[in-house]
């Protein structure tokens, strides 16, 4: 079982990103039977179609799993839904700020995670994680790389598990470590429910 495992490089003058940091705590056989390639996906609405699309076609993974930090929630969000739609007045890492542009011209107006979300957040619950499945992802960058993934497996014809969580943004620097052990186990438990559902 391969899994592609993928989080953001720094943004809005951030000089850290909570997705890659956690993404950075997980070795290839952290999930046991599995391999995991990590990935630092661009903060930019453009590019990251394309990156997405070399990241699959090189690695041909069973489970997609992208991180993104949300600087505004407390909780580990499990996403349920892409929108086909960038809207941003703040731009992204390259300077682009879209005004309601579709993610894919002429593609389906949303599309959904196909990893067992319901599960996830039980099994997160029942270990002590404050878990919720979210229903909106924004329309910033977040919101456009799950749509993107999505579209990319669904017209080539990809076999796999593709979802997004989006992670509380840690401010507090005494308790960093163990925030990130907290947030490691949380996606360890989405990644091993998910492996157990295919």
């Amino acid at each position: 079982m391969k899994i592609l495992l993928t989080g953001f490089k720094p943004f809005g003058g951030n000089a850290t990103n909570v997705s890659s940091e956690v993404v950075s705590t997980f070795s290839p056989h952290s999930i046991e039977g599995s391999e995991i390639v990590v990935a630092q996906l661009p903060v930019s609405f453009i590019r990251i179609g394309e990156v997405l699309s070399q990241l699959i076609e090189l690695h041909q993974p069973d489970i997609i799993l992208m991180l993104g930090q949300a600087g505004n929630r407390e909780k580990i969000s499990i996403e349920r839904i892409a929108v086909n739609l960038m809207d941003s007045k703040m731009g992204d890492n390259d300077g682009y700020c879209p005004n309601e542009q579709s993610v894919v011209a002429g593609g389906e107006n949303a599309l959904f995670s196909n990893m067992p979300l319901k599960r996830i957040v039980e099994n997160l619950r029942n270990e002590g994680i404050d878990a919720v499945i979210s229903n909106s992802a924004g329309l910033y960058v977040c919101n456009c790389t799950l749509y993107n993934a999505l579209h990319l497996a669904h017209h080539k014809g990809l076999d796999c598990k593709i979802g997004f969580i989006h992670l509380p943004q840690i401010s507090d620097t005494e308790r960093k470590s163990m925030l990130l052990e907290y947030m490691h186990k949380s996606i360890k438990i989405a990644i091993e429910t998910t492996v157990s559902n295919i």
